[in-house]
């Protein structure tokens, strides 16, 4: 889920309005236009939140005064007609050499200020676990042998991943060394068999074990914590 448009005006789209046959398709894109992503955190809120930005690898799109995620079930939702107009996001390079991102010609540090403000309001940072998840360069075949994404598709992961390190830095400085920290997508490889079809951001199956191990042991000490 897009970061950015999790806090713009709303849409007001029916989910009758959204032609796609998967009923939790139709519901992702209903959250992203309508802006409902921090109403059903608050209102069906977990104990703890997993956090990443894998979704930052799809463009922006205009719609109405709003953005939204232009992911492939937003294209084929029907919802953007005729000519699209995307949003930009920017890389500049300072004076004194550091890499800032601009959105229509405004910080990107401002959006993600916003963002982690919001998610203050509904969990503690010791509840909040970022998830550091960087786009694959290789992948495994059925075979188990190992190859190159090729050039475009790499160069593109390169592109991305640099934005991805740039928030997840940003983000973790600003939530505070209280939050949780899993950095181990850059140890695997995508997997040409995954069940979701060949992506970058498609791991291998030893991954999500790994992650979902760590996320356990991290809740287990905050219940040792709360106990001691």
């Amino acid at each position: 889920y897009d970061y950015l448009v999790a806090y713009q005006p709303e849409a007001h789209i029916k989910e009758s309005d959204i032609h796609l046959s998967s009923s939790f398709q139709r519901k992702q894109v209903l959250y992203d236009f309508n802006k409902l992503s921090f109403d059903i955190l608050c209102k069906e809120k977990s104990e703890y939140l997993l956090l990443d930005f894998v979704d930052e690898r799809f463009q922006l799109a205009k719609y109405q005064s709003s953005y939204v995620t232009y992911s492939q079930e937003c294209k084929n939702s029907g919802l953007l007609s005729g000519e699209v107009l995307f949003i930009n996001k920017d890389r500049i390079v300072l004076g004194n050499g550091k890499v800032s991102y601009q959105i229509e010609n405004k910080n990107l540090d401002v959006f993600m200020d916003t963002f982690c403000g919001l998610l203050n309001s509904i969990y503690p940072t010791n509840r909040i676990i970022l998830h550091r998840v960087y786009g694959a360069e290789y992948y495994l075949d059925a075979q188990n042998e190992l190859h190159p994404f090729d050039a475009n598709t790499a160069s593109r992961v390169r592109h991305t991943n640099a934005l991805y390190k740039y928030m997840y830095e940003y983000i973790y400085h600003k939530l505070g060394k209280n939050v949780g920290n899993i950095d181990i997508s850059k140890g695997y490889y995508a997997l040409e068999q995954h069940k979701w079809g060949l992506a970058p951001i498609h791991f291998q199956h030893e991954y999500y074990k790994k992650v979902g191990d760590m996320v356990n042991s991290y809740i287990q000490v905050q219940m040792e914590g709360q106990n001691a």
